[in-house]
């Protein structure tokens, strides 16, 4: 019993990226429209279009509006390295006004529900994820910025707790593998992720060959990562410009119902279905269980072969709970950890546990 076997599965949803500081998927839209506003009274009392321009084309002046300043990049006129705003922005300055009135007022719990029940908005709600999370994942100052300490051994989420690097546990288990013979390239580690953001890529890149028996190496020789919803791309050093970077995070978002997907997210989903539909051993962490995901994963088909699911439940949420053992059956077992929301599991304790398999 672990990743490390043959015909296993780990499927990961927002909770994973949770001890990073990034938001999940409800708290984006009060975080969006707060961003929003807040932009909005920066500007008030001065030349809100003077603000805009420099928001749009200048990297100083970005962190300062970027939301404002993403959205405005797809408006400028560059004549060799002067940038001019058209008025075509302003269409989309009244469709911010319209967005941040929808964000107030939403029934949607989640920022993807959102973007389905309202396509209207959905490249504007795009740029706002986008937005959150290069804020979320960069520390940025006039002149610099730098991505934020991810790979370091202890995360420091929002709430101010210091907790164990998840993803580190995540290579000890796969270097066990590979230690042993399971692991290989030819029997790689199988990953479904419906983040958007690719902290794990980064964190793996970063950590995997930094002992001296793992040197050289390349992590993806033997882990392969499949992003369900698309991502926001690679957490590089530079960027020349943050505004455009989001712009282009927001345009590789593609979310579950959501029509005219490209082809390489159609392949993604393919590919996963195909891993949950041949996998004995599925484990879920930081997934909510929403009923749109289970049939994108194809886990409430009927199943004709054992299979075991195990369940990484934060803080006990009833209602995951009771979805998650709606898939039991003759064929299906479901085993979830033991927590409740005084007595939380964290993910790294659930890994420490065993869930996923010796450490080593």
């Amino acid at each position: 019993m672990a990743i490390t076997d043959a015909d296993t599965v780990l499927v990961l949803g927002a909770g994973t990226s949770a001890p990073f500081g990034l938001p999940l998927g409800g708290v984006l839209i009060d975080k969006i429209r707060e961003r929003i506003r807040s932009e909005i009274a920066h500007a008030l009392g001065r030349d809100f279009t003077s603000r805009l321009q420099e928001a749009s084309v200048s990297y100083a002046a970005f962190y300062r509006m970027p939301f404002y300043g993403a959205v405005g990049s797809r408006h400028i006129k560059w004549n060799g390295n002067s940038g001019q705003i058209m008025q075509s922005v302003n269409a989309d300055l009244e469709r911010i006004q319209n967005l941040e009135k929808l964000l107030a007022n939403q029934t949607s719990e989640t920022i993807d529900d959102f973007i389905v029940e309202n396509p209207d908005y959905a490249d504007l709600a795009k740029i706002g994820i986008a937005v959150e999370f290069m804020m979320g994942c960069y520390d940025f100052d006039d002149y610099r910025h730098a991505v934020k300490p991810f790979s370091s051994r202890i995360t420091s989420p929002q709430n101010g707790l210091e907790i164990r690097n998840w993803i580190h546990l995540l290579i000890n288990v796969i270097r066990q593998g590979i230690r042993s013979g399971n692991v290989s390239a030819e029997n790689k580690i199988r990953v479904i992720t419906f983040n958007y953001d690719t902290i794990l890529e980064h964190v793996l890149s970063e950590q995997f060959s930094n002992s001296q028996l793992m040197q050289g190496k390349n992590y993806q020789d033997f882990v392969e990562i499949v992003h369900v919803h698309g991502q926001c791309g690679e957490l590089n050093e530079q960027i020349a410009s943050p505004q455009k970077r989001c712009v282009s995070w927001a345009q590789g978002i593609h979310v579950v119902n959501e029509p005219d997907v490209p082809g390489e997210i159609l392949q993604a989903r393919q590919t996963a279905r195909e891993w949950v539909e041949q996998a004995g051993e599925i484990y879920l962490c930081g997934f909510a269980f929403a009923r749109p995901n289970l049939r994108l994963l194809g886990l409430e088909q009927p199943q004709l072969h054992r299979r075991r699911l195990f369940v990484h439940n934060y803080d006990g949420n009833v209602g995951l709970n009771r979805t998650a053992k709606t898939l039991e059956s003759e064929w299906v077992s479901v085993e979830i950890n033991e927590a409740t929301p005084d007595r939380p599991m964290q993910i790294c304790d659930w890994i420490r546990t065993g869930y996923l398999g010796e450490i080593g």
